[in-house]
């Protein structure tokens, strides 16, 4: 394995992928073993594109190379959520979507799950209640989650984010089953907190 991370940028592509692949979930590797291919990964990186690049943070990963950054990137994901929290205005509640985002899909989604979770509950919900104003209308992966994790809080006041998401989906949406998931979530969570009238004008209206 180390020989071919080390030909990692010239080996076919297929090869590539697999390689890294394979480091993901490899385990119980001599230490330095282990710090020769974090060295030949790191080597790699940028010089393979940024689909690979996000590949070799995986692999990086999967062997504990980025245990040390991701303490150095603690700070960075801090001030990112303070930002987020002491403006107001739509560039914030974008900025929270973001963030929110990136515990799925970043190389340190670890550090943005532990930080966001780590917020007081009135922080976390204000969190919550930005990056759901905030969230994107076409790509709604997350929304799902992020309106359960927010109706969790039993706050009829978060109605407010919730309501714009009791729409019907459109009908060429870019992600389909993920829209229509969202507006059953939303739906049901608004319907925790009193009548819910806003889904059912927007279904007759339809009709």
């Amino acid at each position: 394995m180390l020989n071919l991370l080390e030909r990692l940028q010239s080996l076919p592509y297929h090869l590539q992928l697999d390689t890294m692949d394979f480091c993901v979930h490899l385990r119980n590797v001599d230490d330095a073993v282990k710090a020769k291919m974090i060295a030949a990964l790191e080597d790699s990186m940028d010089k393979l594109g940024v689909f690979l690049n996000s590949m070799i943070f995986d692999a990086l990963k999967g062997l504990g190379g980025l245990e040390a950054e991701e303490e150095n990137y603690r700070t960075v994901v801090f001030e990112e959520i303070e930002s987020a929290l002491s403006e107001s205005g739509p560039q914030a509640d974008t900025q929270a979507w973001n963030i929110f985002s990136r515990q799925f899909d970043h190389p340190y989604d670890c550090i943005y799950w532990e930080e966001i979770n780590n917020l007081a509950s009135a922080q976390k919900r204000q969190f919550l209640f930005k990056a759901l104003k905030g969230a994107s209308t076409e790509y709604v992966s997350f929304v799902n989650i992020l309106i359960r994790q927010l109706a969790d809080f039993g706050d009829s006041s978060v109605s407010e984010a919730i309501e714009p998401w009791l729409r019907l989906p459109a009908k060429k949406s870019v992600m389909p089953q993920d829209a229509v998931e969202v507006f059953f979530r939303s739906a049901r969570s608004d319907g925790d907190f009193g009548p819910p009238t806003s889904y059912h004008c927007d279904i007759a209206c339809r009709c």
